[in-house]
């Protein structure tokens, strides 16, 4: 579902056949953001270029400059297991994850020993940061602390589960009412603090809708 961009920078510089003895500078290691949306759909106008079900501007805007991939699927029917999946690089018949309860640094025998995406990043010299639904909650443990994250996992306000009322699938709700708009804040907040700081980071923030 989601892949790790590779940046491998080569440059020669030739002249009359012979090496140059300029020397070339090092280029800067990248910045991350990984964004996770729960059960995200293909009504999103930049699949489904005609549709007026879901109005996106913003997503279709930035899927004009982006890769879109329209062959990417999902490893597992459920959260969790997929989640599982491509935070680990592992398929769910690898993971034996395929609930909302295992996770796969439960996976005998060395599953607690794999390196997931996160925790690459912050083994390589990276601040690793986030907050909301990147792993499904509690599976793994903690979030995956103290392996993905160079600091504590912030989740997000509690959901005001009921707020529209007994099975009414929506209802108008102000933006300060949204568990996303305070991870979209919170995310905003620590990627200018990480910039300042001069922090080379990944960060991955889950919205969860």
């Amino acid at each position: 579902m989601y892949s790790l961009p590779l940046y491998v920078a080569l440059t020669l510089t030739l002249l009359g056949g012979q090496r140059s003895s300029a020397t070339v500078s090092k280029p800067e290691k990248p910045n991350f953001l990984m964004i996770v949306v729960d059960d995200l759909r293909v009504e999103l106008s930049p699949y489904l270029q005609n549709t007026t079900l879901i109005k996106t501007p913003n997503v279709a805007a930035f899927a004009k400059e982006s890769v879109l991939f329209t062959r990417a699927y999902t490893q597992q029917a459920v959260c969790s297991p997929s989640r599982n999946s491509f935070l680990s690089g592992r398929r769910p018949d690898t993971t034996q994850t395929w609930n909302f309860i295992d996770s796969f640094r439960k996976t005998p025998p060395d599953g607690h020993k794999w390196i997931a995406l996160p925790q690459m990043f912050k083994e390589n010299g990276y601040f690793s940061a986030g907050c909301g639904k990147v792993y499904h909650p509690g599976h793994p443990k903690n979030n995956d602390l103290p392996y993905s994250w160079s600091t504590p996992y912030w989740y997000a306000p509690p959901a005001q589960v009921g707020i529209c009322g007994n099975y009414k699938p929506w209802c108008t709700l102000a933006d300060e009412k949204c568990v996303d708009r305070h991870l979209a804040d919170y995310t905003i907040a620590n990627l200018t603090t990480f910039v300042k700081e001069k922090k080379q980071f990944f960060y991955a923030t889950g919205f969860h809708r």
